[in-house]
């Protein structure tokens, strides 16, 4: 079958965990997911990671071959995109059992220098090298290198060691009018984008919205913050779950969203940002119980850790402030650690330049010069 001009059809690998194991397990199966979301199987958790491969076949990609390894060997299970591999490991290890011989379809890179064809991206297999014989696949670089930092052994082509190559999302064209879009994420099957409309220094801004779409270019329902807040960055999950991060003057709240309905919606609450060090010019201008700084409301940005969270503030003692939010079973958000950055420092005497620039900007032009003919 040869692939039409439009992406082929993709679906999800999802990818858990299982602590008491320390063994992670990929799996396209609907079943097997929905079995291991409710339980049947105790102990598995998703990691929040997941990457596209082919439901069927297409040019380019090949059928992966799924074995069982049994308890004694390691109780987990190895996939290969190689005919070659799948048969090499038939041959080696006959106490594995053959699955299937087609779990998904997914491209091969070059075997010689591990280069992944156009469209698709690479994938990594890593093994933990133990006697209890456990392999990790990611398209993460960051989770490949986090693995091999703590002993896992890439497997792999080329310099990169890449095993695979995953089908690209598809391209997304979105057309705006009077907005400009100044932030795009995506994960999971969401793509979020922070769209923007100028205003002028006479308007209360910045003006946000979050446009949710689908990985199929379809938009989903905006995101708009509350009346009297305003949307300050937004950070997308491997989940596809869209964190928003919402100011006013003198607070910070944190929202999550799954399918573009809200879940958790805390206020931020710092006790500690009142007294963290402050530098003092001249009785520069502060306020100890706001978490955003003198003169502006959206120093806040977010991060995406897994399905945790970083959030970094500039609070209203001008102190750069970051913490980690991780995310319980109820879905709601619990800080984990809060460090201070930088501590707050203020040099009053930029300030009246400042406000005489506000001041001349605020007086019409053909008031200007009847001012100054005054004099």
């Amino acid at each position: 079958m040869r692939a039409t001009d439009d992406a082929p059809a993709s679906v999800r690998l999802v990818e858990f965990y299982n602590a008491a194991q320390d063994h992670y397990f990929v799996t396209a199966a609907p079943n097997e997911i929905a079995d291991l979301d409710a339980g049947v199987h105790p102990g598995w958790e998703r990691t929040g990671l997941s990457f596209n491969v082919n439901a069927s076949d297409v040019d380019g990609a090949n059928p992966v071959c799924r074995f069982y390894i049994p308890p004694a060997l390691g109780d987990s299970h190895f996939y290969s995109a190689s005919a070659d591999e799948c048969l090499r490991t038939r041959q080696r290890f006959p106490g594995f059992v053959l699955e299937s011989a087609a779990a998904f379809r997914i491209g091969l890179p070059d075997t010689s220098v591990g280069a992944c064809p156009a469209r698709t991206i690479p994938v990594y297999r890593l093994w933990d090298g133990r006697v209890d014989s456990n392999h990790r696949y990611t398209t993460d670089a960051q989770t490949r290198q986090h693995m091999r930092s703590v002993g896992w052994i890439a497997e792999g082509y080329g310099d990169d060691q890449v095993i695979m190559c995953a089908p690209s999302a598809a391209n997304v064209d979105v057309a705006l009018s009077g907005r400009a879009i100044t932030k795009a994420r995506a994960g999971g099957d969401t793509i979020a984008a922070l769209e923007e409309r100028p205003t002028s220094i006479f308007e209360q801004g910045p003006d946000r919205v979050v446009a949710l779409l689908h990985d199929d270019g379809s938009r989903g329902t905006d995101y708009v913050a509350p009346a009297g807040w305003t949307l300050a960055d937004i950070a997308v999950h491997p989940s596809g779950d869209v964190s928003v991060v919402l100011t006013t003057p003198t607070s910070v709240r944190l929202v999550r969203l799954h399918d573009g309905v809200v879940g958790d919606d805390d206020v931020l609450v710092d006790p500690a940002g009142a007294t963290d060090p402050f530098f003092d010019y001249d009785g520069t201008p502060k306020n100890d119980e706001a978490l955003q700084p003198f003169l502006m409301h959206d120093a806040a940005r977010l991060a995406p850790l897994g399905e945790s969270l970083a959030l970094v503030i500039r609070t209203g003692r001008n102190a750069v402030v970051a913490y980690r939010f991780d995310v319980d079973a109820s879905g709601r958000y619990q800080r984990t650690w809060r460090t201070l950055v930088e501590p707050g420092t203020f040099d009053r005497r930029r300030v009246p330049e400042q406000r005489k620039l506000r001041h001349v900007r605020s007086i019409p032009e053909s008031c200007r010069g009847s001012r100054r003919r005054g004099r």
